[in-house]
Order: structure tokens, then sequence, then C-alpha cells
């Protein structure tokens, strides 16, 4: 569990992860130096139950850098993040322990989606969990193009992960889009699972944006920098590549889909720029 100035809701995820059906785990708190009750939450919790550890950076190393110094330490066979204002049902480990060593060609499971909107306008969305796609191109193309975000805080088989981790952060070590790039791979191969007997629930913390004309240029240049990178990966990907044409063609259209669709819209770019010049213009 990644975490900086979690407060209450880091209290709740904790209790939430305590209380599973399935005991055998191991929680690692990687703490980017939190100035609220964060370390004293940990601690306590940490004295009383030998199953969390707590660890604090000894500098703040950003969010995305200490998703990746936990999955680096992380030793057991499956693995999953956490995000401090998310939760599950009590059987969410169970659920997804059990269908990991019943598919053991599979590298991600995942449950059921929840997704609760916080903020002036609260809504609640459902998304089901994908049921076994089988093999082959299709089944690439419906993992791909259904995937939810929040697949990607599913379990994991930790050598799996690790790998994409690797690959991945070469050409993108973006966490904007991060964690559907790393998701990809597992994807476009159809190694995801779900089952719908158990869910995850993602709280969507609604903010105010200010935007300003310095703000949009640097915005812009950054948007376009991740579509450049995740290109990148995806064209180095490619080379690799097996298959035969229709594998190939596959891949061509959903990495342009996938930069399009989960990294940012071309179309959305355009608009962008047409508005930052409107402002300077006039």
């Amino acid at each position: 569990m990644p975490i900086y100035n979690g407060g209450d809701m880091f209290r709740d995820c904790l209790e939430n992860l305590r209380v599973q059906s399935f005991q055998d785990f191991k929680v690692l708190i990687f703490d980017n130096v939190s100035t609220d009750e964060t370390p004293q939450i940990a601690r306590e919790l940490a004295e009383r139950d030998p199953r969390f550890e707590y660890h604090l950076n000894s500098e703040n190393i950003g969010s995305w850098r200490n998703f990746g110094a936990l999955l680096e330490a992380a030793q057991s066979e499956y693995f999953i993040w956490r995000a401090y204002d998310d939760y599950t049902d009590a059987n969410f480990l169970e659920e997804l322990v059990a269908l990991l060593d019943e598919h053991q060609d599979f590298d991600l499971a995942v449950g059921r989606v929840t997704s609760l909107r916080t903020g002036r306008k609260q809504t609640t969305r459902h998304t089901a969990a994908p049921k076994n796609l089988g093999r082959g191109l299709w089944a690439g193309y419906r993992a791909v193009k259904g995937a939810h975000a929040s697949w990607f805080y599913g379990l994991w088989r930790t050598q799996a992960i690790k790998i994409a981790w690797q690959e991945v952060l070469r050409s993108y070590p973006h966490s904007w889009g991060g964690d559907f790039m790393l998701m990809f791979d597992t994807l476009f191969r159809g190694r995801v699972v779900g089952s719908n007997k158990t869910s995850f629930y993602q709280r969507i913390i609604q903010r105010d944006y200010k935007s300003q004309d310095d703000y949009l240029s640097n915005r812009i240049s950054t948007l376009i920098a991740y579509r450049q990178d995740a290109q990148r990966y995806f064209n180095e990907k490619r080379q690799r590549l097996g298959g035969g044409w229709a594998e190939r063609q596959m891949f061509d259209y959903l990495a342009h889909w996938y930069i399009d669709h989960r990294v940012y819209s071309a179309r959305k770019l355009r608009r962008m720029k047409a508005k930052f010049r409107s402002t300077v213009v006039s």
C-alpha cells in the first residue's frame, strides 16, 4: 500500500484488509513521509497485527515510484496494490486467489467494480467483472476494449506484473495512464479472469481545477509527451511481437485505440490547442 497523508480513509482501508476472509497475506505500507496521522495509524496496527509492515521512506519519492518500490519488495506468488481511498468486499482476496489457483494460465484476477463519485455530483456506477474470455485475437480485443481502470487493483501473479512494470517503464514512466499501460499486454493476450461474487469499490474524489494560460500550455506539452511515450512503448512491443499478419493488424489497431482512449484523445488535444490559441490571440 503506497500512502501519503491518508487520514481516516487510510484507517478504514487498513481495517478492510485486516478483516478479509482470506487471512494468509502480508501488507507492506510504504509511507512517502506523511505529515498527518498516517504514521501513527500504521504503526499502531503493525504493533497489533504482524501481517502489516510499516516502512517510512527517507524522502517523498513520488507516488508512482512508491508503487514501483512496493512491487520490487514483493516476494509472494500473488501481488495486489491498494489505494488508501478504496475498499473491497470481505471475500475479495479469497475469491481472486481461488481464481488464479484454478486458472494457472491467467495473470490477473478481478472482481466487480463499483465506482463511487463524491463531490457536488455524487454518482454510483457498477461494472461487471469479465467472464472467462477464452483465447485468441477476439478475446484480447474484448479485454482491451472492456477493461476498467480499477482492474489494475486486482490480484496479479507477481512475476507477470514485475515483467510488465520493467517493460512499460522503459518507455512510459508516467503515472498518468500508467495503470492502463501496465495492463495492456495481459489484456491483449486475454490473460485476465473475473468473478462477480466479489466487488472492488473505487472512490472518485472530485476536485476543482482552474485553467490558466500558462497551465494550459504546459498541459498540452505534457499530454503530447504522454502520447509519444505510449507510442514508443507500442512500437518496441510490436518489434517483439510474434504471430501472423492478423495478430499484428489487431495489435496495431488496439495500440492506436488505447493511446486515444486510455492515455489521451487526439481530438481533445486538438480542442485544447485551439482554445489555447484563441485565448492567446484575444
